[in-house]
């Protein structure tokens, strides 16, 4: 018995230039969607360092509103507004209830943004507040907050506070800037 092998001679194989075109037309439509989802990723990290950064500058406003509203106008003036100016601003721990002396250990005012350790702020995982001083149970933040105070000299009975939440953020320096007026309603 013999068997006979027919050999087709029209049959053509892909040339290493169009697999190569072929190759990079798939490359092209893989990449696009990729870099989409690299860019959408990137907006998502920085819209949430944006929207914590606005949070814990109005987390310091909120905390002002309490010391005014608690202690009097005067007293916030005098603990506060003489301590955090525009040329020297401090940093303010809004974690702690009392307002004892200029910077003691139990008071909220912690000192000076001349050292920027000082206004650095540290997430407590046992809290889950942020913190400006660091313990075990804290981690560094990227995020540091600033607090100056500037009287009104046209109405005695106003200040405008101005908050400035900064961090580091693969772009570079990045901040939020946050300002109210506080009175003396009393």
């Amino acid at each position: 018995m013999s068997f006979i092998f027919a050999t087709n001679t029209s049959t053509r194989a892909f040339t290493i230039i169009e697999s190569l075109v072929a190759i990079s037309i798939l490359l092209a439509a893989i990449a696009g969607p990729l870099t989409l989802a690299n860019n959408s990723l990137s907006g998502a990290v920085s819209s949430k360092e944006q929207l914590a950064a606005a949070y814990l500058g109005q987390d310091l406003l909120e905390y002002l509103r309490w010391v005014r509203d608690t202690h009097g106008f005067t007293d916030f003036l005098a603990e506060v507004g003489t301590l955090c100016s525009a040329e020297d601003p401090c940093a303010v721990d809004t974690t702690k209830d009392t307002f004892t002396g200029p910077t003691g250990s139990d008071s909220a005012l912690k000192g000076s943004c001349v050292n920027p350790s000082v206004c650095a702020l540290h997430y407590d995982r046992k809290t889950f507040q942020y913190l400006h001083t660091s313990s075990l149970d804290t981690k560094v933040t990227p995020f540091s907050r600033k607090l100056s105070i500037v009287r009104n000299p046209d109405f005695l009975n106003e200040v405008t506070a101005t908050v400035v939440v900064s961090w580091r953020s693969p772009s570079g320096v990045r901040s939020v800037t946050l300002k109210e007026n506080f009175m003396n309603w009393k």
